[in-house]
C-alpha cells in the first residue's frame, strides 16, 4: 500500500507540474506570441550553391561492428543491464549532486531498486573490430519520463560511427529523469565517472578494449539537458574541486577534445550564478528551429562562452524548419509532443545562416569569459 501511495504521489506530482506549465503558457502566450511569418522555402536554391565534393557521411564505413553493454548487473527494469552485461561496474555515490523530491523519493527507490548513493554506471556500446586505438564517444539523452527509457535510441548512430572507426557508448541516465530539478551537474559528473570506467577497460589486459581506446581523443555528445551536461562535464574535467563544494576533490583530467550539443538547454546549472565556461575545446551545437520542447537557441549562449587560448574550433548550426528531439529513435516522437515552434518563422534567414560558421560571429573577448 505504501508503494502504491508513493506511485500515485509521483504521478500526481508529474500531473500538477504539467498542469501548472499549461496554465502559465495559456496565460502568457497570447501576450507574447507574434504572428507566424514563414519564409518561402528556398532550400533547393541555397543548397545548390553549398554542396560539398566529399563522401556522404551518412554511409557506413569499412569496419565490422560489434555491440555489448556494461552495467550493474542488478537492474530491476531492464534485462540488458541485468542479465546481458558483458562487464559489471560498481555504483557511485551521486547524492551530493542530485536528490529526489520528498514526495517521489519512495516510488523512485521502489521502481529502480537503488537510491542516489548507489547510482549505476550503465551503457550500451558499439565498437569497431580492429586493433585501434579508436576515438571514444559518449552520448547522453535528455530529460523524459523516467519509466520510458531513452538510452536505446542512439543505436543507429552507434552503428554508423563504429563502422567508421569510433567507439560509441550510449549512457543510461534515465534514473535522473522525471521530476528532478537542478540535477544537470549530476548528469555531467556521471559522464566523467563513465570515463573512469573506460580508462580501466583500456588498461585491463583481459577485456575486449585493452589498449584499443584512444583516451586522448574523447568526444561528448548530449541532447537537451544532456546537451548542457556535456559542457558541465568538460568544465568539471579541468577542475580540481567541485565549484559548489570545495571539500570535494576532482581527479578527472581526461582527454576530452570535442563537445556536440543537440538542442541543449543552458543555465540550469549555474554555481554562484556563473554559467558554464568552456576553454580550448571543439564545440558544435545543432538545433532545429521547429523543436517543440527547447524552442530557443539556448546553445548559442554556450557557444559564445567558449574561449580559445590555443587552436580549437567552434561551430553552430541552426536548422530551419527542423526538430531536434527526433534524433533519438526511442523517444523522439514522445519527447517532442508540442507543435513545432513558430520562432523560426520570425528569424532573419541570413542571421540563421550566419550562425553556421565561427567566422561570422565577433571574435570572443577573454575579458568577459566566465570563471569558476
Amino acid at each position: 500500500m505504501q508503494v502504491e501511495r508513493a506511485r500515485r504521489a509521483y504521478s500526481a506530482a508529474s500531473i500538477l507540474t504539467r498542469a501548472s506549465l499549461i496554465i502559465v503558457t495559456l496565460t502568457i502566450a497570447p501576450a507574447c506570441t507574434q504572428p507566424l511569418k514563414l519564409s518561402r522555402d528556398d532550400s533547393p536554391t541555397v543548397l545548390a550553391q553549398q554542396l560539398l565534393d566529399a563522401p556522404d557521411p551518412s554511409m557506413r564505413g569499412p569496419f565490422t561492428v560489434r555491440t555489448l553493454s556494461y552495467g550493474s548487473g542488478t537492474d530491476k527494469q531492464r534485462a540488458i543491464y541485468r542479465d546481458s552485461v558483458a562487464i559489471r561496474t560498481a555504483s557511485v555515490d551521486g547524492s551530493g549532486f542530485a536528490s529526489p523530491t520528498p514526495r517521489t523519493k519512495e516510488y523512485r527507490e521502489h521502481f529502480w531498486g537503488f537510491d542516489f548513493k548507489h547510482l549505476p554506471l550503465n551503457a550500451r556500446v558499439w565498437y569497431p573490430v580492429g586493433d585501434g586505438p579508436f576515438p571514444l564517444v559518449l552520448i547522453v539523452h535528455g530529460n523524459h519520463d523516467m519509466e520510458k527509457f531513452s538510452d536505446p535510441g542512439y543505436g543507429y548512430l552507434g552503428e554508423l560511427l563504429a563502422s567508421r572507426g569510433f567507439i560509441l557508448a550510449s549512457v543510461d541516465e534515465n534514473f535522473l529523469n522525471g521530476d528532478l530539478r537542478g540535477e544537470n551537474d549530476a548528469r555531467g559528473w556521471l559522464l566523467l565517472q563513465h570515463l573512469k570506467v573506460w580508462r580501466a577497460l583500456n588498461d585491463s589486459a583481459n577485456g575486449p578494449f585493452h589498449h584499443k581506446v584512444d583516451l586522448g581523443a574523447i568526444a561528448l555528445m548530449g541532447h537537451s539537458r544532456g546537451g548542457e551536461a556535456v559542457a558541465v562535464a568538460a568544465a568539471f574535467n579541468r577542475l580540481k574541486r567541485d565549484p559548489d563544494d570545495a571539500t570535494k576533490r576532482f581527479d578527472f583530467g581526461f582527454g576530452i577534445r570535442s563537445i556536440v550539443a543537440i538542442a541543449p538547454v543552458d543555465g540550469q546549472y549555474k554555481p554562484a550564478d556563473v554559467p558554464t565556461p568552456l576553454e580550448d575545446i571543439n564545440y558544435l551545437v545543432i538545433h532545429g528551429s521547429h523543436d517543440g520542447d527547447v524552442s530557443s537557441f539556448s546553445g548559442n549562449r554556450q557557444y559564445e562562452r567558449v574561449r580559445y587560448p590555443e587552436a580549437a574550433r567552434s561551430d553552430g548550426l541552426r536548422a530551419t524548419r527542423r526538430t531536434s528531439s527526433r534524433r533519438s529513435t526511442s523517444t523522439g516522437r514522445i519527447t517532442d509532443n508540442g507543435t513545432p515552434s513558430g520562432t523560426a518563422g520570425t528569424l532573419d534567414r541570413g542571421a540563421v545562416r550566419c550562425w553556421t560558421c565561427a567566422g561570422c560571429l565577433p571574435p570572443p573577448s577573454s575579458a568577459d569569459s566566465p570563471k569558476w
